[in-house]
């Protein structure tokens, strides 16, 4: 069995590096299936068996589906609603109303242009957490045609300040 799908942020852009968890619901309670972390596009994928949600003989029909987008806390930032008895092979969307998570999720953006300022299309655009222990990755995002970026990232809430490092990659040319 496979849930799939997008994370969008309201505008239709991708959600990169957010934790889905799958879940499904019994009167018992939830059990969960799976967990993934978003790509650059906003996809997951969770891969579950059969054994995870069919827990008696009366249970012949697939999952009751809840998705879970979270943050590192923990924190749910948006839910889907239950899937009865989902197919062996389902594609659930979320997203997540960036603006009613105040202080909750972060934004970087700029433009990346070579000399001259002509700007630079289709350049990866990375984000890290510089510390003593060494840098840990938040986020990344894609340059559009004219340039700009914009990362999306969640900040723990006992993290109380950043020393934010970004760096952009050229996918054609990963030397430079």
């Amino acid at each position: 069995y496979r849930v799939y799908g997008y994370v969008r942020q309201v505008g239709d852009r991708p959600f990169a590096s957010i934790r889905v968890l799958a879940f499904d619901w019994d009167r018992a309670g939830e059990n969960l299936l799976g967990k993934a972390q978003t790509n650059a596009e906003g996809y997951y994928e969770i891969v579950y068996a059969p054994e995870q949600f069919r827990k008696s003989d009366r249970e012949q029909d697939g999952a009751d589906l809840i998705l879970r987008v979270v943050d590192t806390e923990g924190s749910i930032l948006a839910a889907s609603p239950r899937k009865n008895n989902a197919q062996p092979d389902e594609q659930i969307n979320l997203t997540v109303d960036v603006e009613t998570q105040p202080g909750h999720i972060h934004v970087v953006h700029g433009e990346v242009s070579q000399a001259e300022n002509i700007p630079l299309a289709g350049i990866t655009v990375k984000a890290f957490d510089r510390s003593l222990r060494g840098e840990d990755f938040l986020a990344e995002a894609t340059t559009d045609r004219s340039g700009q970026y914009a990362i999306y990232f969640l900040i723990p809430h006992k993290v109380r300040q950043l020393d934010l490092l970004i760096r952009a990659y050229d996918p054609q040319h990963p030397d430079i």
